[in-house]
């Protein structure tokens, strides 16, 4: 055979035509199912099995065994002996080569299918590779667009933290969809980016969170400077309380106990004294008193201590006699006016500013925290006055 199931044209000729044509009539049954042409020798190498090729082998030549039975036949004989023959033998081929022809058609056939599923996997395995190829080109695209976007991002240097702690969510959200066109800019404009409009909103936000940024500074500074004040004004306080008495005082005992004026015999001539002198007293008393108080508050701390407007007081009149000559000897019998008096101390809440913002001081420590006086607050202490002697 010329090839798959086929004859050359000198074979063809020398064949009884009968069996040329059953032959191709096979051939054609075959073809039905199996597209000959497409087959090759090689192929039936690759995709038949070594017992598929060995039977291919025998059919094929059991069919070719029997087609040179067919060779150089006449037609027609004029012998009927003759006509006998030839038919006998075609009718031999025909039979012996049925099953042969068939069982080559089922080979062909299975060869026909592997060679279409190794073409279709092989076609798959082309497409996976090109789509891997296709992924991996992306890929490869998308990742050196995120780097140079992540490139865009880092030169912009957006301020994230500074965004969270000094924005709102809604504010926070806002911000963030800026800097994705600021980054878009930054990446058609360079450094020029913060010329083009549309990296306005990203700036304004920028400038917003600078500005918050500022306020807080300020006002941290502000607040230290506060708390400095306010620790150096306790110093103060510490420091007047030291000096003030800790107590009331039982005037007529602190009077007795600190005069050293020889005259005062314990008798009390308060008697000798009116209302109107004693309150003609008081306000030289209080002003004496408040002058000397004031002597002991430093000057930073002078607005925050209430400043007292009266005193509980006890006057002690000494007699004094002086001899004099206007004439006649003359005895001048007088009384000096010594005065025990104290009043309480008090704290009373001031304002303070410190860069633009305004302070309630002082604060005082209370169980671990500070307490802002809101009104005057514990007396610091008791002033304790002895006037010697005092002239109204």
């Amino acid at each position: 055979m010329a090839g798959i199931l086929s004859l050359t044209p000198e074979d063809e000729k020398s064949l009884h035509p009968e069996a040329l044509k059953w032959l191709k009539t096979r051939r054609t049954e075959i073809q039905f199912e199996v597209p000959l042409e497409e087959l090759s020798d090689d192929d039936l190498n690759t995709f038949l099995s070594d017992d598929e090729k060995r039977e291919y082998t025998r059919c094929n030549d059991e069919i070719a065994k029997g087609l040179y039975g067919c060779i150089n036949k006449e037609a027609v004989s004029h012998d009927p002996v003759t006509n006998a023959t030839i038919g006998l033998s075609l009718v031999t081929f025909q039979v012996n080569s049925l099953l042969p022809i068939r069982r080559i058609g089922l080979l062909l056939k299975n060869v026909h299918q592997r060679k279409v599923a190794k073409a279709k996997q092989e076609q798959r395995e082309r497409d996976a590779e090109e789509k891997r190829n296709r992924e991996q080109a992306e890929a490869e695209r998308g990742r050196k667009e995120e780097e140079r976007w992540q490139a865009a991002r880092r030169a912009v240097n957006p301020p994230l933290a500074d965004a969270k702690r000094y924005l709102d969510d809604k504010e926070y959200d806002e911000f963030l969809d800026s800097i994705l066109e600021a980054v878009d800019t930054y990446l058609a404009n360079g450094k020029s980016y913060i010329l083009d409009r549309r990296a306005n909103d990203y700036l304004a936000w920028i400038s917003v969170i600078n500005n918050r940024r500022k306020k807080e500074h300020e006002k941290i500074t502000a607040n230290l400077a506060a708390q400095e004040y306010n620790q150096h004004l306790n110093k103060g306080i510490a420091r007047l309380k030291s000096v003030l008495c800790p107590s009331k005082k039982d005037l007529n005992s602190w009077f007795k106990k600190k005069i050293r004026d020889n005259r005062y015999s314990g008798h009390d001539f308060d008697y000798v004294l009116s209302a109107e002198e004693k309150d003609s007293f008081d306000g030289a008393l209080v002003s004496l008193a408040n002058k000397r108080l004031e002597q002991l508050i430093p000057n930073d701390l002078r607005q925050f201590v209430d400043i007292p407007s009266q005193y509980r007081r006890i006057y002690f009149p000494l007699p004094s006699i002086s001899y004099s000559f206007e004439g006649i000897p003359c005895l001048d019998f007088c009384f000096d006016v010594y005065a025990a008096a104290y009043a309480e101390v008090c704290l009373k809440p001031g304002e303070k500013t410190f860069g633009g913002y305004v302070f309630n001081l002082p604060c005082r420590e209370e169980k671990g925290y500070s307490v802002i006086l809101q009104e005057p607050e514990f007396p610091i202490g008791f002033e304790g006055k002895l006037e010697n002697p005092l002239v109204p």
